[in-house]
């Protein structure tokens, strides 16, 4: 009797503790390039990793993108949410993909890896900002959503 309950309880449990975990981004060497610096377009190309508060997310028919809030990352990648901590910059990243709003709401925190690949220009009330975007659609970059 119980071996015909173990597969079940197996799945419920690994299904339960899915929902919870965290992705562990990836460590390694990225160049110190934060959001704002990126504004300029010197940096397209360069694969970085950057996190902070998730603003905002935009499923859209091929892809998500996620309005960041930046903000420095400890050595793990994980976002450094303290009180007094200097922001980096908004940014956006865009991945192939539905990543459902509800799930990745606003006020989480998040981390990418990705390309920088441009600037878009949105609005923040009346003032024109400048967003440095990340891709994960380049097969080379490794997609790292880290959500807590």
């Amino acid at each position: 009797m119980i071996r015909k309950k173990f597969p079940a309880i197996a799945l419920t449990v690994s299904a339960l503790l899915s929902g919870c975990a965290t992705i562990t981004p990836v460590s390694g060497n990225f160049p110190k390039i934060a959001p704002e610096q990126a504004q300029s377009g010197r940096d397209d190309g360069k694969i970085v990793r950057w996190g902070g508060k998730l603003i905002e997310t935009q499923p859209e028919e091929h892809q998500t993108c996620f309005t960041v809030l930046g903000e420095p990352l400890r050595h793990n990648g994980q976002p450094k949410s303290e009180k007094g901590e200097a922001h980096t910059g908004r940014f956006l990243a865009c991945t192939p993909g539905f990543y459902d709003p509800m799930v990745y709401s606003s006020g989480r925190n998040i981390t990418f890896v990705g390309r920088v690949v441009g600037v878009v220009h949105h609005k923040i009330g009346q003032f024109n900002y400048l967003y440095p975007k990340l891709d994960m659609v380049d097969p080379s970059v490794k997609t790292i959503i880290s959500r807590v």
